[in-house]
Parts: C-alpha cells; structure tokens; sequence
C-alpha cells in the first residue's frame, strides 16, 4: 500500500512536470509570437513560430500566424493572425477566433489568492478538481491539499458547436453544472476523433432529469492525432482538449471522485469570502443532523424543501416514509464524513451539491452509504433540500 501511495505521488510529480512544461512551449509561445506582432517586430515573430511549429507541426493556428507573417513579408495584405470579435463560419474564421480566446487568458491576470467560488469545499478524498468557464474557453485543474484548493495549471478547452447548456439530446451545446467523472475509456477502443483519452462525466446528472434534459455521452476527450487543438467551438457537446494536456492531467482525473464543475462564467472570490458562504450551509447541515438524531420528525422534514424529490419520491411521500420508519426507532446515531459542498452554477438561486459517506446506526439498522444532496436557498432564506439520492 505504501509504495502505490510513493508510486501515485511520483506520477503526479512528474504531471505537474509536464504540463508546466507544456504551458512554457506551446501556448504561452504563441501569444509571445503574437504581441511582437502588436510591437511590429515582425521579424522576431517570424522566427518564434517557426520554431513552434518545428516541435509543433500540427498547431493549425500557428501556421495560420505563419502564413500571415510571410504575407506581411511580401507585402500582401494580410492580418498578422488578429482575431475576429466572434466566431466566423470558414476555418480561418475559426482559427482566429482561438486566437482571441487564447489571447485573452494572458490579458486577464488571475489573483492567486482567489478561487472560483463554485469550490466552497472539496473533501479530503477529492485530491483534484476541474473547473470550466466556456465564457472564456478555459478549463483550471485544482489541487487540494493542505490548506485547500490551488490552481496547478489552466488550459484552453473546446466545448460544443451550438455553445453553453445543453437541454436536448443532438442540440451539439455542452452541459452548465456540477459532474463527476465516472470512469476512463480505453484509448485503444477509441476513434482518432478522442485523441489520446476520454474521461466521460455524469451528465445527466439528477437535477438534469428533473429538468426534463436529454442526452448522453458527454465526455472530456482529445483531439485527433492531425491537429493540435481544434475550435473553441467545435464538438458535439463535448470538452476537448489538446492530446499533450489532456496526457499531463490524467493522473489527476479519479473516476467517482473528480468533480467537473461547467459554468458559463466563473465568478472569482477570496478564500474568507468561500469560508463564509460554506459556513452558512454547514451550520444548517448540523442542524439538520441533530434533528434527525433528535427524532423529531417535524423538525426534519422542515430541512426538505416542499419541491424535494429523491430517486423515488416526492416530498409527501419521503415525508410518510419518514414518519413511519421512525415509530420503531428507540435511537438514531449517523454522523458524516468525507463531505464536499460545490455550489452549482448559473442558477438563478443558491444550491450546492453536498456529498457525503455516511454511517447510520439505530437499534433495529446499522448501514454505510455514499450519499448525494442538493440544497438550495429558498425564499424566506432558509437552505432546504431538493433532491437526496445515492452517491
């Protein structure tokens, strides 16, 4: 067990590695490319691309800045690889339009000292995290450690053709919420269309269904072999990766245990900012789990919001379930451990997504499970929960 656990720690040493290597050759030596251009050192430009694409012959987009800089070096009209202010229909338009997106990552400096404020808390088995903003084409990968989560890396990501939240199975949109990944497929069962790997996410998840949304298959995959990176909008609904970056990551992407949060855009707050908001909701949570030991029935049906589904039942129905499991209960013990609580995003009210192991014991039941909650904020301001279901 000790040496899995020395094992696994070499293999995320030598992850980190490779992406921050990754980062310092191809991306961040395009944009470099990119602002000689805006300082009209053509020349300097010209040769920073070609050594990028001499390791890294199959970045459309750098050839693309190639050939726009030997235009400009015969004195043809060209565009120096500038992009357009929203996607186009032709490849070019495409191409500029990553571009763009890429660009912007290194305009908006990201204060270290924030996290989005979608990671309220990640649990001490949930070693990593990926977070998503489609706003800007990027996708963060967290680690949780010590005093919690910090930003490892950021990469540029593809998602659907038709863009953000997907309701319909074909609308090609990539799914709004908090995922999980559920397992990793096998490369070589893949069509070259995935690349190097595909992590499928649980989308639909419960509060999709309850939704009514459709649809299957959403994964974060690769790329094929002949392109580095493909549009920013440009799957089926999928995330989409380059195949050296979505390689780095894999040791860090756990199958049950990951989570994959999708926002439009993500909002970035400090970290006694998280602590407050977290701390509301828990309070609420040992309440309701003192309750529940209390065995005042009313009093813990009042934590479950009237619109509470479970796999199940409806609120009625959890309610007489309730009521009557507990006329045989001389005592209920359960206490909660390994708890994340991710707060779901754009959603016009607050709701986290609370998972949990939880340990019940009672004088005629004793039970471990992996649970799943969703609380949300209701209207006169109290968290109640609308929907409890395996984890």
């Amino acid at each position: 067990m000790k040496l899995k656990l020395i094992i696994s720690a070499l293999l995320m040493l030598v992850s980190v590695t490779v992406f921050a290597e990754e980062l310092q050759t191809v991306e961040p030596r395009l944009i470099n490319a990119l602002n000689k251009i805006k300082l009209e050192r053509i020349d300097d430009a010209l040769t920073d691309v070609e050594d990028l694409l001499n390791t890294t012959p199959q970045f459309h987009l750098a050839q693309l800045v190639y050939a726009d800089l030997l235009m400009a070096k015969a004195g043809l009209p060209q565009q120096l690889g500038l992009p357009p202010a929203r996607p186009g229909n032709t490849r070019v338009d495409e191409l500029r339009y990553e571009a763009k997106v890429r660009w912007q990552r290194y305009q908006e400096k990201l204060n270290q000292d924030q996290l989005p404020d979608v990671l309220l808390q990640l649990s001490d088995k949930q070693e990593t995290a990926v977070v998503v903003d489609l706003s800007r084409s990027r996708l963060y990968l967290f680690e949780n450690k010590g005093k919690g989560p910090r930003m490892l890396a950021d990469f540029y990501v593809t998602q659907g053709k038709n863009g953000k939240d997907k309701r319909i199975e074909g609308d090609e949109k990539t799914p709004l919420g908090t995922y999980f990944v559920t397992s990793s497929l096998d490369v070589a069962k893949l069509p070259d269309l995935y690349g190097t790997g595909a992590f499928p996410i649980d989308y639909p998840n419960a509060w999709d269904r309850r939704q009514g949304k459709t649809g299957h298959g959403i994964w974060l995959h690769g790329v094929p072999s002949n392109t580095y990176s493909r549009a920013p909008l440009a799957t089926r609904g999928c995330l989409a990766m380059s195949n050296s970056e979505l390689d780095s990551i894999k040791p860090f992407l756990h199958s049950g245990a990951t989570p994959v949060i999708i926002a439009s855009q993500l909002n970035w707050v400090d970290t006694e900012q998280l602590g407050r908001d977290a701390g509301s909701l828990k309070k609420r949570m040992a309440q309701w789990l003192a309750d529940w030991q209390s065995r005042d029935v009313d009093a813990y049906l009042d934590y479950y919001s009237r619109s509470f589904r479970s796999d199940a039942k409806d609120y009625s129905a959890w309610a007489e379930h309730k009521q009557r499991v507990n006329q045989h209960k001389e005592f209920i013990k359960v206490t909660l451990s390994d708890v994340s609580i991710l707060r779901y995003p754009d959603q016009s009210s607050d709701m986290v997504v609370v998972s949990f192991e939880q340990d019940y014991r009672s004088n005629n039941f004793n039970g471990k499970s992996r649970k799943r909650q969703y609380w949300q904020k209701e209207a006169d301001g109290q968290w109640r929960i609308i929907y409890e279901g395996k984890g």
